[in-house]
């Protein structure tokens, strides 16, 4: 009898409700490709499928597949997207964010082929540091 590597597996219970967040990310075709990714892990782990047969169903490490039966079955649904991540807050609003779209897919430049960063936060009114 062979001993299995890696991780025990922890048991991952999805319910009926919860089952339809988990599907949701594969069946939307513009899903971020790791949470598409974390829900096939979370449906084979709830399957009671073993690590390395997910691993090699998904083409993805027992490693990756271990870690994420972990997290779901310490804290389910929720971990399918990123956490937020450490480093400085966006200083720019969701409105300038839209704002600075429009205007880089809608208005050409009156000067120019294009929009540089300076043109478009001269016009704008905004600092050319906040495209960095």
């Amino acid at each position: 009898m062979s001993k299995q590597k890696g991780c025990k597996p922890a048991e991952v219970i999805i319910c009926d409700g919860d089952r339809e967040s988990f599907l949701f990310p594969i069946r939307k075709s513009t899903a971020p490709q790791a949470q598409v990714l974390r829900a096939k892990i979370a449906m084979g782990c709830a399957d009671a499928k073993i690590n390395g047969l997910i691993a090699s169903e998904l083409g993805t490490t027992e490693k990756t597949v271990c870690k994420w039966r972990l997290r779901f079955s310490k804290y389910g649904v929720g971990v399918l997207s990123d956490a937020p991540r450490s480093g400085t807050p966006r200083t720019i609003s969701d409105e300038m964010v839209t704002k600075v779209m429009e205007t880089t897919l809608n208005t050409p430049p009156d000067d120019a082929t294009h929009w540089s960063t300076y043109s478009l936060a001269k016009k704008l009114g905004m600092s050319q540091n906040a495209f960095l």
